[in-house]
């Protein structure tokens, strides 16, 4: 698509969440497409891999995944904000709240972002925070 469509205002909006979901490797798609990522969404995922091998990847993935905040899933954000550093990306990351069992009030959802964001944070030198 980059090819069919050569411009520096045509780029990616990153999120690790539904990579996972496909089970595709989000670090080696990072890495390929470092120089077009806009953004980036900070959204985990927990695959339930006991649930998946009675479910099979062909039910909903409702069945066998649970969004969740940064660091409560499968995406690894060392790895993935070392990427991100070490390509030069200067852009936002965003804080997408879908944890479930986090939601409910206003309160409750402004902690777990809070949270994320320490998380995330802890992830980023200084120099590029």
């Amino acid at each position: 698509m980059f090819s069919d469509i050569d411009s520096a205002c045509f780029g990616l909006e990153f999120d690790p969440s539904h990579l996972v979901l496909l089970h595709i490797d989000y670090i080696a798609a990072l890495k390929a497409f470092i120089d077009k990522v806009f953004r980036v969404h900070a959204k985990d995922l927990r695959v339930d891999r006991d649930r998946l091998d009675k479910v099979g990847i062909m039910a909903p993935s409702s069945e066998w995944t649970t969004p969740v905040m940064p660091g409560y899933g499968d995406v690894d954000w060392g790895r993935l904000v070392g990427v991100l550093v070490d390509g030069g990306y200067s852009g936002p990351i965003n804080i997408e709240m879908e944890h479930k069992k986090l939601e409910g009030n206003p309160d409750q959802n402004m902690d777990s972002i809070a949270m994320s964001g320490r998380y995330l944070r802890s992830f980023v030198p200084k120099t590029a925070a």
